[in-house]
């Protein structure tokens, strides 16, 4: 989604000297670059903490106004609905004064909202892959198997390929140490019974600190009532 704004910013400074205006340029660009920062971690709380108290947010569109930094929360909620979110502006002009300065120009802000496939492919799987990363840093090698269906098929791109559970349970056997992982680039693309979930990796053994990543692509089933991986190929 994308929203375009007239935007129009009273900023007040505490110090008695006048700004100049890369100063103030100075203070807009770190602003921004907070409230970027701020949406897409869709930390509303922080966004607020940018306003004065005593702050008042004006839409002209629809005659309204809201108060304080719970107006300023209550407005970005109302436009994101709970997604994270990212600002782009032109068209800036500041007016400067001794306790104040002003900002004004068009703003465009981008919703990056997830469709109702990818919110429930991402609430299937999350707890899937949950289970399945604890399993394997405990060594739980038959929990493992059973995240796979049983014509599943593993690749480990450029090396091996195993098909079925025992195979798959031999190939991963070398993996199975504690460790932590950090997942990132998620995508996922879901039917009424398939998902297809893409991701980069980062792993460090805790034991002597190794790391190794890489990206990787897993297709799944559904049997009946469970999701079952029939395609797992991993590159590291």
């Amino acid at each position: 989604w994308a929203f375009l704004f007239t935007v129009r910013f009273i900023s007040k400074q505490y110090r008695f000297v006048f700004l100049s205006l890369s100063e103030a340029e100075v203070i807009v660009d770190v602003l921004e670059a907070k409230i970027n920062k701020y949406f897409e971690a869709v930390d509303h709380d922080a966004i607020a903490s940018l306003y004065h108290s005593d702050c008042v947010i004006i839409d002209r569109q629809s005659k309204s106004a809201l108060f304080g930094r719970d107006g300023v929360k209550s407005t970005n909620l109302g436009i994101c609905k709970g997604e994270s979110m990212h600002w782009k502006t032109w068209n800036k002009s500041l007016d400067l004064a001794t306790s104040h300065f002003v900002l004004s120009g068009d703003c465009q802000l981008f919703v990056k909202a997830e469709d109702k496939a990818y919110r429930e492919a991402k609430a299937i799987l999350k707890p899937i892959h949950a289970a399945y990363g604890e399993n394997l840093s405990t060594g739980n090698m038959d929990a493992v198997g059973a995240f796979y269906a049983v014509d599943g098929v593993l690749v480990h791109k450029g090396k091996s390929c195993a098909y079925g559970r025992d195979q798959i349970k031999k190939d991963l056997a070398p993996f199975a140490v504690p460790a932590d992982t950090t997942i990132s680039d998620e995508v996922y693309e879901a039917t009424s019974d398939h998902i297809v979930y893409k991701a980069v990796f980062k792993t460090k053994v805790k034991s002597n600190g190794a790391e190794f990543g890489g990206k990787f692509e897993q297709i799944f089933r559904k049997e009946d009532d469970e999701w079952l991986c029939i395609y797992d190929e991993f590159e590291a």
